[in-house]
């Protein structure tokens, strides 16, 4: 009985010491600054899944009942691929302490878009139809301890254009190099493009982008990013365009030899490179029209194009438009390095402009799935 007793004592003992140390441990790996704070299920009325795609409505926690005080609503939206986001508030009825944030990105360290309602409000009630400059917002809903609560509010959101031919980045790789014969084909290239192509679209920092690459040899090219002063307006890209003459007074000379994967490999380096320094837009679609004046040399020369092309589609998610030039180039095979089937196109030089609307039309078209025609 003594020696059960003395055991019983000794088990005891260890299991105190045992728990005692745990604690320590326990203790031990707390930070010593870390504050405790409540648990949370999540704000009233707020939507637990806050993530809402292309169109639809949203509105304040209980709408139409009146919002509760003291609540923070988050609301992360997209649009669809190669759209902006508009935004149309069909009713609007906040406390003056409470307000609706529109962030014109991602997160709310993006531009304030409007701050609706609120001490610092940029407006107290909604100004007509609002639209984001790119493919993501954030919608944030704020009210106070101290406000009167009242009905809130409730929006439409949709995918949409807000620029002609549509809200993209635009890659123009136009070709100053031997293959194109002659001077005058160079000249009704530019023409084409500057006269024709972008005369009707909406160029601005938040419509459409558009830099250019002017291809003068196999190895150089000329570069304008989409944030030159003389890129930011339709009227400065047709003047920048038309004056390229100026840097190609005879193309013929620039490359005797026609490089024909150096036209894709100089515009996948310009797509691959920072896009701040071709100014281009993190969430915005990403278009490249490359004018091709020549058939590949050999295979060799083809399949390079090909890798590059390849590259640009996938790994840079761009969406690659060719244009064959001349009367004897194979637009099909050419084609083939497009996104294919509606976004490769040929002409003679002297009947380009009748492409135009059919260009236009594929720069805002639907990606296709598959790669190639």
């Amino acid at each position: 009985m003594r020696r059960f007793s003395v055991f019983l004592i000794f088990s005891l003992l260890v299991c105190l010491t045992l728990a005692t140390r745990e604690k320590k441990l326990g203790r031990k790996n707390q930070p010593k600054d870390r504050k405790m704070r409540p648990h949370v299920e999540g704000f009233l009325g707020c939507p637990y899944n806050n993530d809402f795609y292309y169109n639809g409505v949203i509105a304040s926690p209980l709408y139409p009942k009146n919002y509760p005080k003291d609540d923070k609503c988050w609301y992360y939206m997209q649009a669809k691929p190669g759209y902006v986001l508009s935004f149309n508030f069909t009713h609007f009825d906040l406390d003056t302490l409470d307000f609706v944030t529109i962030y014109d990105g991602p997160s709310d360290i993006s531009p304030i878009l409007a701050q609706i309602g609120g001490p610092n409000g940029t407006t107290q009630t909604p100004k007509g139809i609002y639209y984001s400059s790119e493919r993501h917002a954030l919608v944030t809903f704020t009210s106070n301890l101290k406000s009167t609560p009242k009905s809130g509010f409730s929006f439409e959101y949709k995918s949409v254009f807000t620029s002609y031919p549509c809200n993209r980045d635009i890659l123009l790789g136009i070709n100053a190099m031997g293959g194109l014969k002659s001077q005058g084909n160079y000249l009704r290239q530019i023409s084409f493009i500057g006269n024709y192509l972008v005369k009707n679209w909406t160029v601005g920092l938040d419509q459409t982008r558009v830099f250019i690459n002017l291809q003068t040899d196999a190895d150089y090219a000329l570069v304008y990013p989409a944030t030159d002063p003389e890129m930011t307006t339709t009227a400065g890209v047709q003047e920048v365009i038309l004056n390229l003459s100026e840097y190609a007074d005879n193309v013929v000379d620039n490359d005797t030899v026609t490089d024909f994967n150096g036209m894709f490999r100089y515009l996948e380096s310009d797509i691959s490179i920072d896009p701040a320094d071709n100014g281009e837009r993190a969430y915005t679609q990403k278009v490249v029209i490359l004018f091709i004046a020549s058939n590949p040399n050999d295979d060799q020369d083809y399949y390079e194009a090909l890798e590059y092309a390849h590259i640009m589609r996938t790994t840079e998610d761009t969406k690659v438009i060719t244009v064959a030039m001349g009367s004897d180039l194979d637009v099909a095979k050419i084609g083939k390095l497009s996104y294919g089937e509606g976004f490769y196109f040929g002409a003679d030089y002297s009947n380009l402009p009748s492409l135009t609307d059919k260009i236009n039309a594929a720069i805002c078209a639907d990606i296709d799935t598959k790669c190639g025609v």
